[in-house]
């Protein structure tokens, strides 16, 4: 079974996203920069990542990048908190805006 990897440098976001995911019957593994996540990519078959857009070091465009030389075709969904990186994301071809608030997030249990 193909996995999901979630890339975000804030481990609240990757435990509620991977909480959610598991909840739903999905195979997830986490990463908290670009270096674990293209470790991850070497060794296990992953279907989608969920990517953080800003990430210290290496963002997630050029993660992406990266991730992508080692597997062609990978599926991505960008995730962020700012705001102001909105005016990216209508530079691609198709793309979801979608909000959420960690604050009022009722996780289940």
């Amino acid at each position: 079974m193909k996995r999901i990897l979630i890339v975000d440098d804030d481990h609240r976001i990757r435990a509620i996203y991977k909480r959610l995911l598991v909840g739903e019957g999905f195979k997830v593994l986490t990463a908290h920069d670009a270096k674990v996540a293209n470790e991850i990519l070497t060794k296990d078959e992953i279907g989608l990542v969920l990517l953080d857009i800003k990430m210290p070091d290496i963002d997630g465009i050029e993660t992406l990048k990266i991730m992508r030389s080692t597997q062609q075709g990978l599926q991505a969904i960008f995730i962020t908190a700012y705001p102001g990186t909105l005016v990216f994301l209508f530079s691609f071809h198709n793309y979801v805006m979608a909000s959420l608030h960690v604050s009022t997030m009722v996780i289940p249990q």
